[in-house]
């Protein structure tokens, strides 16, 4: 997994990764978007799902959840997926997150869960996504059921990323 700011005129990456052992130290700035980029180095399609677990009101947004009728699945394999960059499948508005005005560090979670199977997951939202400035575009669907044959070659995974967003201080003057 990766994170990347983006321009928001372009919808294109720019500057390098952010996600560095796990961990992604943010400066920042009202005005910034991010996209998160999933690799799959594996010899399985995968079906992703990306969430963000926010530490202040204990909610989880969906941020990426692939439509039941995708096929062949969003995660191919040996390949990535952009998420946030409106591009390819996953064609989705730019992240944002941002850092409640009275404080000058926040810290939050993104899980990513894949899985060689679809699997409905908008009942794990929770909570507010205030936090994340949008509303959650995921509408929870009814679990699937899975046929006998999948119940043996249903595979899953997950990646851990933590993001801290620090404010700039000029001063003693909080710097947007």
């Amino acid at each position: 997994m990766e994170i990347y700011r983006v321009d928001p005129r372009f919808r294109k990456r720019v500057g390098n990764n952010l996600l560095v052992n796990g961990q992604a130290r943010i400066l920042h700035d009202k005005q910034a978007v991010y996209a998160v980029v999933v690799h799959n180095d594996s010899d399985l399609d995968l079906w992703p799902y990306l969430a963000y677990m926010d530490t202040n009101g204990f909610g989880i947004n969906l941020l990426y959840h692939p439509e039941p009728t995708s096929t062949p699945p969003p995660l191919r394999r040996h390949s990535f997926l952009e998420i946030g960059c409106g591009s390819g499948n996953a064609m989705s508005d730019p992240l944002s997150f941002p850092l409640p005005e009275h404080q000058q560090e926040d810290s939050g979670f993104l899980k990513l869960f894949v899985s060689t199977t679809y699997t409905s997951m908008g009942l794990l939202e929770q909570g507010s996504s205030s936090l994340l400035g949008v509303e959650s575009s995921v509408t929870p669907r009814p679990a699937t059921p899975l046929r006998q044959d999948e119940t043996r070659t249903q595979k899953w995974d997950t990646a851990l990323a933590c993001l801290t967003l620090t404010q700039s201080m000029r001063q003693g003057k909080r710097v947007d």
